[in-house]
């Protein structure tokens, strides 16, 4: 557009040179390439605020699936993977913990982390949610030891 509007003033200028006898042409060419240029500065202005409108309509979309995402996995954290079972049980999210899971091969003890806690209404049946890279299950509770911060110490 920036080229179209400087071939229009230049063509004025031409016009204008080659004119210089008649000044109602000269005027109406005046006239005709003011108009011209404000079209082009009144479209670049309509460009430009469409790409800001459509790039902040596409971060509203993208907040919005984070959010849900996010919405997600809270509702995750606040029971929504119970172990099977048909007893009425009580779940109870905690803050990531490192443990050692006992019932693998000891290579695969280490580097647990557990997730969530569960018990029967009455307070027995204790279950720990530990996950492992990709593995996540529900184990009793005498089958895990909880680290400290130094492991050579459990």
């Amino acid at each position: 557009m920036a080229v179209v509007l400087g071939g229009v003033w230049t063509s004025v200028k031409v016009f204008w040179d080659d004119n210089s006898g008649q000044p109602g042409t000269q005027r109406i060419m005046l006239i005709a390439a003011a108009i011209a240029t404000a079209a082009l500065i009144l479209a670049i202005g309509y460009l430009l605020a469409s790409d800001v409108r459509g790039r902040a309509q596409a971060m509203v979309a993208t907040i919005n699936a984070r959010a849900d995402v996010a919405r997600a996995v809270i509702e995750v954290a606040h029971g929504d993977f119970p172990p099977s079972t048909t007893d009425s049980r009580t779940f109870v999210p905690v803050a990531p913990r490192g443990v050692r899971y006992t019932a693998v091969a000891s290579e695969n003890e280490l580097n647990w982390t557990l997730l969530a806690m569960s018990t029967k209404d009455d307070g027995t049946d204790p279950k720990l949610f530990i996950s492992k890279d990709s593995t996540s299950l529900w184990v009793p509770s005498d089958q895990v030891v909880f680290l400290t911060t130094d492991p050579s110490n459990d």
